[in-house]
């Protein structure tokens, strides 16, 4: 038998495969390995400059420094630095040069900057950082404007078959712009009584006493006992209910609210309190004599009960009561005030607070007479009887505001509340686009009141005019320093209205006055929970995480979660059972058993319990940090 001839056709189609495989398809498959691979070196360097510029703009946001170029600075760093922990396709960034550019020109940290940044050497990377404003100019370090940051990564790319596809050597490119967001924030400050009730105080019995030597060299001077021998915080002096005490430390004082007891169990009680300090003018009755009895008299005025001296609060302690009387004797009397000495039960005349001591004010004498205004004058000083205390100081203009103003730094947990919140506008707008509203709230939202400055049971000392403030959002300007303004003349004055803070806020970021574009927030101050609500909330009303007053707090809080506003809680209580609910009312963590849900955890905020002004500080640049974004990637 004879073979088959082999086909010659066949044989030049297999060999055009081959030639095919060789020239056509193996080369595409290599160039689409090469892409693949030119995709996911691309992809690292987008993920370095993504996570470089969400660094920066982070520390750019939640800087604790005043300067901005030191904040600019500080964010360019964290950038660089967080660039330098990934690599590119195997090879380490961690040798990336300082950032070349217009903001800033950095020295390498290799000594050298011999090489192009746009054209980094193969294997190697470069940065370049810029600081840019709203509209994405690029401006100088230090320039107030610079609140957004671009980072321009370089990668010196080598194709893995480059020669045999064709390529060559070249650099990958990636931007990424970050920020903070346009944000619309409003405050919700909290300035009920009870704001002030970590406070050291005295409670102070100022007496005549006949039988001791003046600074004149003749009998009888004004003597000052300290009602419990010490200084105390108010809220440990008093034990109020768990809501805290409307007994204030600055005007208006409130004072007959000392004088209320309850011994129930502080879960229990609702007005009075467990160590009750009776206020000489209420004569420790509960309820108070309608009207009340006059009890104490300034010096001299025997002939005229009617007249007050100058100064406030009332004048010398006088009041002759078997419930107040120790053996005192009625026929002892003294340029028409009967002595009462130091055995007398506990009753003081004046809340003084702990402001140390100067060479202004080296006792506590001092700071009783500058509180009532004895010292202004040097007719105040003599009519008052202030000039017969031995070492007292002369009088001079200012000496009772000097006092008021010592007294409000001393008072805690307000003043480094409002500090640290003002501290707090100055740094979002230097760092972002920020437009702020202010609510602050009591009883109620947006009030003026006009108060007795001491008590109603001392109606001499006069009245006060005292605000609720309300700053409303703006579409077109910042409001920055009207909210700084407010915030630095609160104090504490009612009840907490959370209710009513709230649905303020929430009505005010969505209306026209928020922007359409902003991202928008509630950052609520308390010191506890709230004890009034839609309606008001006598004594007897209940009080805790369960209260009607509570549950109004939480339906605002829904309402913020459907708009998709966050609340940012900040509670300012480390008293007891008070700061155990104030954690379940507002944190953010989930509710655990029959617990409510807190205020946080329902509008997917945060809670900070903070006890000084460092942890306030912390929580806002947390805030801060919470609220930034990437806002653009090319």
């Amino acid at each position: 038998m004879g073979q088959a001839k082999r086909s010659s056709k066949g044989g030049g189609i297999i060999g055009l495969i081959i030639l095919a495989s060789m020239f056509i398809i193996l080369p595409l498959g290599l160039l689409a390995f090469e892409i693949g691979r030119f995709t996911w070196a691309t992809q690292q360097l987008r993920t370095s400059v993504d996570a470089a510029a969400l660094a920066g703009v982070a520390q750019l946001a939640g800087a604790s420094l005043a300067n901005t170029q030191s904040t600019q600075q500080n964010a360019i760093n964290s950038a660089v630095i967080i660039f330098r922990q990934n690599q590119v396709m195997g090879d380490p960034l961690a040798s990336t040069p300082d950032p070349n550019g217009s903001t800033p020109r950095g020295t390498p940290t290799n000594g050298q900057n011999s090489q192009n940044p746009n054209n980094p050497a193969p294997h190697q990377a470069a940065l370049r950082i810029q600081l840019l404003d709203t509209n994405r100019n690029e401006v100088k370090l230090g320039d107030v404007n610079g609140r957004r940051m671009r980072v321009t990564g370089f990668y010196g790319y080598v194709p893995a078959f480059g020669n045999i596809v064709g390529v060559g050597n070249f650099t990958i490119t990636a931007v990424s712009d970050g920020a903070v967001p346009m944000l619309d924030l409003v405050i919700c400050f909290d300035v009920s009584g009870s704001m002030d009730d970590e406070t050291v105080v005295y409670f102070v019995r100022r007496r005549w006493d006949p039988t001791q030597i003046g600074a004149n060299g003749t009998p009888g001077r004004i003597v000052y006992d300290i009602v419990g021998n010490s200084a105390g915080r108010l809220f440990q002096k008093l034990q109020p209910p768990k809501t805290g005490t409307s007994v204030n430390v600055l005007p208006p004082q409130n004072l007959s609210l000392s004088s209320y007891i309850d011994t129930s169990p502080i879960n229990t009680r609702s007005q009075g309190n467990a160590t009750p300090i009776p206020f000489s003018e209420f004569h420790g009755q509960s309820p108070p004599p309608s009207p009340p009895t006059p009890g104490l008299r300034a010096v001299n005025t025997a002939n005229n009960p009617a007249a007050s001296e100058v100064g406030r609060p009332p004048g010398n302690f006088s009041y002759i009561d078997p419930l107040y009387n120790k053996g005192e004797d009625n026929n002892s009397v003294s340029s028409g005030n009967v002595n009462v000495d130091a055995n007398c039960a506990p009753i003081y005349t004046d809340l003084i607070v702990n402001i140390g001591t100067s060479a202004l004010f080296p006792g506590i004498g001092t700071a009783v007479e500058a509180s009532r205004g004895n010292l202004d004058t040097d007719q105040a000083r003599t009519n008052s009887k202030a000039s017969t205390v031995p070492g007292m100081p002369g009088a001079s203009s200012g000496y009772q505001m000097s006092y008021q103003t010592r007294a409000s730094m001393a008072s805690v947990p307000i003043n480094f509340s409002r500090t640290e919140t003002n501290n707090f506008v100055d740094l979002m707008m230097t760092n972002t686009d920020a437009h702020f509203g202010l609510t602050a709230f009591s009883d109620d939202v947006n009030q003026s009141l006009t108060l007795p400055n001491v008590d109603s049971h001392w109606p001499l000392a006069g009245n006060g005019n005292f605000s609720v403030p309300l700053v409303q959002l703006s579409n077109s300007v910042a409001n920055n320093d009207t909210v700084k303004t407010a915030v630095s003349s609160l104090k504490p004055l009612g009840k907490t209205n959370i209710y009513a803070a709230l649905t303020e806020a929430i009505n005010e970021l969505t209306s026209n006055a928020s922007r359409s574009e902003s991202r928008k927030a509630i950052i609520l101050f308390t010191d506890g929970i709230p004890n009034k609500g839609i309606s008001s909330a006598g004594p007897g009303s209940p009080t805790g995480f369960n209260s009607p007053a509570a549950q109004d707090a939480r339906t605002a809080a829904q309402r913020a979660k459907d708009n998709g506003i966050p609340i940012y809680c900040i509670g300012l209580s480390n008293n007891g059972s008070l700061a155990t609910d104030m954690n379940v009312f507002l944190k953010e963590t989930a509710p655990s058993g029959s617990q409510p849900p807190g205020l946080a955890y329902m509008t997917n905020g945060r809670y900070w319990n903070v006890n000084n002004a460092t942890q306030l500080q912390q929580a806002f640049r947390q805030i801060a940090r919470e609220l930034v974004q990437l806002v653009n990637t090319f």
